[in-house]
């Protein structure tokens, strides 16, 4: 007899919850009424062109001073200045997004620009 009665209750609260479930939905989609939408202001797309700061061919002149030199085998790099700023660049890096320090050794540091090379000549070389 118990177990007559737990099965009884058992169904009502599944067949209540999937009545309630079903109310749910059909209310949520009779309320959703899509409204007009209108653009106040209406956007103006343009032609437009992207301005490229960095530009693409190589400069004439290299026109960076050399501060400081760090050899070793790992981690080898140079300390540049220019216009009052310094920069630090450790090989196979860019400078200023630009120069890719390539080579450094005791007599010379070279950057490369798109196929071009710029030297600097080490000026801390112990020579």
């Amino acid at each position: 007899m118990n177990k007559v009665n737990l099965k009884y209750v058992f169904y009502f609260l599944v067949i209540s919850l999937s009545a309630y479930l079903l109310v749910n939905t059909l209310i949520l989609n009779s309320s959703n009424k899509i409204e007009d939408f209108s653009v106040i202001r209406p956007i103006n797309v343009q032609n437009t062109t992207i301005r490229n700061d960095i530009s693409n061919t190589p400069p004439a002149s290299f026109n960076y001073e050399l501060s400081a030199v760090r050899l070793g085998d790992e981690n080898t790099s140079v300390i540049v200045k220019k216009g009052g700023k310094e920069y630090v660049v450790q090989i196979n890096e860019l400078l200023e997004n630009k120069y890719k320090l390539i080579q450094v050794d005791k007599s010379v540091i070279i950057f490369e620009f798109q196929g071009k090379k710029f030297t600097i000549n080490n000026r801390f070389s112990n020579e």
